[in-house]
């Protein structure tokens, strides 16, 4: 799902001033990135949507080996729907706390990276739990 809608986000508008594959701003907020003014009048969709999308092709690179090292890890630990939840609790939360405290209320964030962070918290709370039993 993240090459296909990087490549979308490409095929609608790529940033030429920059030397990696950037998508313009305003792509990812046509798209649903995450602008807190946007998220405050309601669209809250993009709390969600956003963390499918990536900057650049660096982002993008970078976020799926992230995913893959520890969604690896987590796969022994969690179920599929567990993980699924964990993925959207994680990126919905993370997005709420980075426009609380953003500020630039009309920036655009995007990106999986959010996802990681509750990926490491919840592989974290599963080792600190099990510990006796691992």
């Amino acid at each position: 799902a993240l090459i296909v809608l990087f490549v979308v986000s490409a095929i609608m508008g790529v940033d030429k001033s920059h030397s990696l594959i950037s998508i313009k701003p305003e792509v990812l907020i046509r798209i649903g990135g995450n602008v807190p003014i946007r998220v405050f009048d309601g669209q809250v969709y993009r709390l969600i949507t956003a963390t499918f999308l990536n900057a650049n092709l660096l982002h993008l690179l970078s976020n799926i080996v992230g995913v893959l090292m520890i969604f690896s890890r987590l796969e022994a630990c969690y179920s599929i729907l567990e993980l699924i939840v964990l993925y959207l609790i994680s990126g919905v939360s993370g997005n709420i706390l980075s426009d609380l405290t953003s500020s630039s209320p009309n920036k655009v964030t995007v990106g999986t990276s959010i996802v990681l962070i509750g990926f490491v918290g919840a592989l974290i709370a599963y080792l600190i739990i099990n510990w006796s039993t691992l």
